[in-house]
């Protein structure tokens, strides 16, 4: 599904995290949560990457994302400190890398993430969220978005 044409590498420093905490919705004592984090302004543009993490407890606080997660490939696989794949089941699912234009998702590069860690560390007001990936093609997906801006929202 990637159409990037090389690796990608980043170095955000003012990005908005956005958090939703669905609990231990995979069955393995572990919270799992909907990680994005976007540029600031009221229309996205650019980098935006949008992760679904299984964390290592039930810690229900913002704090409770902070660790390192390994890529597994499917929901079959999860367990603790992982992240899922990206996939696209009649929607882009679980773990994806968006450079989104004028608020639309898809229609410039994208990719999912297919490999590799994520690390999640408290940072100042909010988090330094730090990726070592690969997509479906190989493309390296490395670089540091750094959140000051903490958005919390409730699962629907």
């Amino acid at each position: 599904y990637s159409n990037l044409t090389d690796d990608l590498t980043f170095n955000h420093t003012q990005g908005v995290i956005r958090l939703k905490n669905y609990g231990d919705y995979y069955g393995v004592g572990s919270n799992n949560w909907s990680v994005s984090m976007v540029l600031p302004g009221n229309v996205i543009n650019g980098d935006y990457f949008s992760l679904d993490i299984i964390t290592d407890d039930l810690d229900n606080s913002n704090d409770g994302i902070i660790g390192t997660y390994t890529c597994v490939p499917n929901e079959d696989s999860v367990g603790k400190n992982t992240f899922i794949a990206g996939d696209y089941l009649d929607q882009f699912s679980f773990s994806w890398y968006f450079d989104c234009v004028d608020n639309s998702f898809g229609t410039s590069f994208m990719a999912p993430l297919k490999a590799g860690t994520i690390t999640i560390e408290a940072e100042g007001t909010g988090y330094l969220v730090t990726y070592d990936c690969t997509d479906d093609n190989g493309h390296k997906i490395t670089g540091t978005f750094s959140c000051p801006t903490v958005e919390k929202y409730n699962p629907q």
